[in-house]
């Protein structure tokens, strides 16, 4: 499924994985984004409006010069404001699984700090397809045991709740910036599905198709739920490696992809993975697989 499925399952290995990270465990709970400074915002999912379709920027991985390293870094996602970001590394050695990893900036075009261990949501199965809701104070996640799709809200003290079933079924669990619609993909259809719920922490109801995903095994929907970045095809002039879709309203099924730009694939990667962009859908992280094997996470910023 995605560029890294045979990687992936080489490992879930007994125990779980203290990575790159020169952080501590339970790294929310004594970041900039604790759960006792960062109150769920009602606003916080609501930036400012979508961006016209601009053009990327080359890959960089200056941005993340802290977070790379001679481990596997993928999955990544981005809080809204693009100040924080979530992930899964896993060493190359293949002895642990992936872990979720977190990761804060003061400000754009900083670097991001060192990276710390999510230990909570963290599990021996090893996990992929992370996302983080908009407030920061909920993530969904897949792992390596099973497809169902698991989701974790903060507790009182900053740290995540024991993740839990959503009832869904799918890969790469996107939010819309409201958080009360969350859209994955089917792999068996090749479509991209939506659930509602409504509220906050009530249940997901039944899914429905919104788009088709084709090849792409990844995607990521801006806020306001009017574009949506595909990635994780296999790139070419039919499929482009990274590409976007767009609908006029949310009542409406996403148009026909189109590429998102030839800076996009660049930087020494032989194989472009996941990306997953801000709220505003200005800023972009990609996970790319280098010619040495490695998977580095590499950013891009709508200009």
């Amino acid at each position: 499924m995605r560029f890294a499925t045979v990687a992936w399952l080489a490992l879930v290995v007994a125990g779980c994985g203290q990575v790159t990270s020169p952080g501590t465990d339970s790294s929310v709970g004594g970041s900039d984004i604790d759960a006792d400074t960062v109150e769920p915002d009602p606003d916080a999912g609501q930036p400012d409006a979508t961006p016209p379709l601009c053009l990327w920027s080359e890959l960089t991985r200056d941005d993340f010069v802290n977070l790379n390293g001679t481990d596997f870094e993928r999955s990544p996602s981005f809080t809204t404001d693009g100040l924080a970001i979530f992930y899964t590394s896993a060493p190359q050695s293949g002895e642990y699984p992936a872990d979720v990893f977190d990761a804060v900036r003061e400000e754009r075009g900083l670097p991001f700090g060192a990276p710390r261990l999510v230990g909570e949501v963290s599990a021996p199965e090893g996990e992929y397809d992370v996302e983080i809701a908009a407030a920061a104070d909920e993530i969904y996640l897949l792992r390596d045991s099973g497809p169902a799709i698991l989701a974790s809200a903060r507790v009182k003290g900053g740290a995540f709740g024991e993740p839990v079933d959503t009832g869904l079924v799918g890969t790469s669990p996107t939010l819309s910036g409201d958080g009360l619609d969350l859209y994955f993909l089917d792999p068996a259809k090749s479509t991209i599905q939506r659930s509602s719920r409504a509220a906050l922490g009530e249940p997901w109801g039944p899914a429905e198709p919104v788009g088709q995903s084709g090849s792409y095994t990844w995607i990521d929907v801006t806020a306001d739920e009017l574009r949506l970045l595909l990635s994780g095809g296999a790139g070419g002039v039919d499929t482009p490696a990274i590409a976007i879709a767009e609908r006029a309203s949310v009542d409406e099924p996403f148009g026909e992809p189109a590429a998102a730009g030839d800076a996009l694939v660049g930087g020494g990667a032989s194989i472009v993975g996941e990306a997953s962009w801000d709220g505003r859908g200005a800023q972009l992280v990609v996970a790319v697989e280098l010619e040495d094997g490695n998977s580095d996470l590499y950013f891009s910023a709508c200009e």
